[in-house]
């Protein structure tokens, strides 16, 4: 059972990746340039807030069916048909420094579900040189993104290769932009809204907070971007505005991370809204993972 696609209560709406600057050559290390970005590469079909008796990891297609679309996907073109973020989001803050997060803390996951877009598909099929595939001048600014969607796939992980540095040069790195788009008509205790104010719409870089699980066929990605990784002071300020999120619409994008001028311009990987979320009302899935013992570490990853 998925979320509406907008309506009253609880719901989804698609992003507009427009509204997000995105890097821009030339030179962005000296002159820092930044544009709004070209539609994103994937287009949102759907979203669901999930909860189950364990932390819920590669959602689909393992415990549901996948979404349809990307019509012309083909194996060949390097890029997967179908991309799931999985959000998963703690009840409890936990540790403050040291120990575990709470391994009965299943909490709950809110999944997007993207299909490659036809620009995204057309791109990758003039990339790889498949007959009949045309770019057009229209779309060649796509290709440096495209590009570096395939290094990402090609790598399989959210992690750093061997001798690679993160950080704001870094490439080929996935971030996440999250903003609340009413954040004025909400009442926030008053020691948070600083905070709030100042990290709203501020990019963080994924690098250690999630996994990825890939289609070993390349058919599908599943991104599973886990809160309880993140700074003990951010866990504690989205526990405690975690009934907040029922009043709220938050734009969420992510995009692939470019620094040198054949990685410009970004485009942004993928984005939607998501309205008034209730993440103590979840739809219930029946994970069979959840018989065995807990683990918050997850399995591991498949590499390609």
């Amino acid at each position: 059972r998925s979320l509406p696609r907008c309506g009253p209560g609880p719901c989804w709406s698609p992003g507009d990746a427009s509204e997000l600057r995105v890097r821009a050559g030339p030179d962005y290390r000296r002159q820092g340039l930044k544009a709004a970005s070209m539609p994103a590469l994937y287009e949102g079909v759907g979203a669901d807030i999930v909860c189950g008796a364990c932390r819920l990891d590669e959602v689909l297609p393992r415990l549901g069916p996948l979404p349809e679309g990307g019509c012309g996907w083909r194996r060949e073109l390097g890029v997967p048909r179908v991309l799931v973020v999985n959000c998963q989001m703690p009840k409890h803050e936990g540790p403050k420094l040291f120990g575990e997060h709470p391994r009965d803390d299943a909490g709950s996951s809110v999944v997007g579900q993207f299909v490659a877009s036809p620009d995204l598909l057309r791109v990758a099929a003039a990339d790889v040189g498949l007959e009949g595939a045309d770019l057009g001048s229209t779309l060649e600014a796509y290709l440096p993104a495209v590009r570096l969607l395939r290094r990402f796939v090609e790598r399989g992980s959210l992690e750093l290769g061997r001798g690679e540095r993160g950080g704001a040069y870094s490439s080929c790195t996935l971030k996440c932009i999250g903003w609340v788009e009413n954040l004025d008509e909400v009442e926030l205790p008053r020691i948070l809204r600083p905070s709030v104010e100042r990290y709203n719409g501020k990019p963080v870089l994924l690098t250690g907070f999630g996994r990825m699980h890939m289609d070993p066929k390349g058919e599908w990605m599943e991104i599973d971007i886990d809160v309880r990784k993140f700074s003990w002071p951010t866990r504690s300020i989205v526990c405690r505005l975690r009934e907040k999120l029922r009043e709220v619409t938050v734009h969420m994008a992510w995009v692939i991370q470019g620094t040198e001028d054949d990685e410009l311009p970004e485009v942004v990987l993928a984005s939607m809204r998501v309205h008034n979320a209730d993440l103590d009302r979840g739809f219930w899935v029946e994970d069979p993972r959840a018989s065995c013992s807990p683990d918050l570490d997850g399995p591991d990853p498949l590499q390609i």
